[in-house]
This record gives C-alpha cells, structure tokens and sequence, in this order.
C-alpha cells in the first residue's frame, strides 16, 4: 500500500519538477552590432546600405552613443553606413565593409559630418 501511495505522489509532483529544473542558457546574439557615438551638437539620422536597398536603423541624439543591432542579412554582406543631419544634403557614406557574425563596427560622427569615421572590431 506505501509503494502505491509513493508512486501516485510521483506521479503527482514529476510534473511540477520537470517544469521547475533549470532550463539552459540562451544562446548569444550572433548578429553584427553598429555602435554610434554622435558628437554632433544635432540629432543624427542612421541606415545602412545593402543589396542596393536603404534600412533605417534609427536617430541617435546629439552627444550620445547608441548600438543597433544590424539585421542578418548583413552578415557576409557589403554595406555601408549612411549618416545625416535633418535636411542635409551631402551626410556621411561609408566605404564598403563586410561584417562576420558577432562582429561590431562603430561609428564616431564629429560636428563635421563629413569626417566621421567607420570602424571595424
């Protein structure tokens, strides 16, 4: 009769067990990052170029640093990196880069536009 009664309590309480054990860790984002610092006295407008097509990443305030996470697709991709102010005309394009999963560039955008550089890590 105790065998029956201590298998009935397992029956009972292995559901609850199972849903309570510690469930392994997610994995790490492997998509490629860009990091923008903006030191620039106005707000700054970021996309990026790739397969012939813009994407809006979004707007990184002035003196401030922001990190978007860059869409799969462009991992092994050529892209560049797009810059402007509001109403500017010219902004800042990047020369082609190629990005590997897990990889960061940044992106530092001075009070010129036009000097901002692009890097790799």
């Amino acid at each position: 009769m105790k065998a029956y009664r201590m298998a009935a309590l397992l029956m009972l309480a292995l559901p609850g067990l199972l849903l309570a054990s510690p469930r392994p860790p997610k994995a790490a984002s492997k998509a490629p990052t860009l990091q923008v610092t903006n030191q620039n006295p106005e707000l700054v407008n970021v996309s990026l170029m790739m397969h012939g097509e813009e994407y809006t990443l979004g707007a990184v305030n002035r003196h401030t640093t922001r990190v978007f996470t860059l869409p799969s697709e462009a991992v092994g991709s050529e892209i560049r990196v797009v810059a402007s102010t509001i109403g500017d005309q010219k902004g800042f394009t990047s020369q082609p880069i190629t990005l590997a999963a897990g990889h960061r560039a940044e992106l530092v955008v001075p009070k010129a536009i036009l000097d901002s550089r692009l890097t790799t890590k």
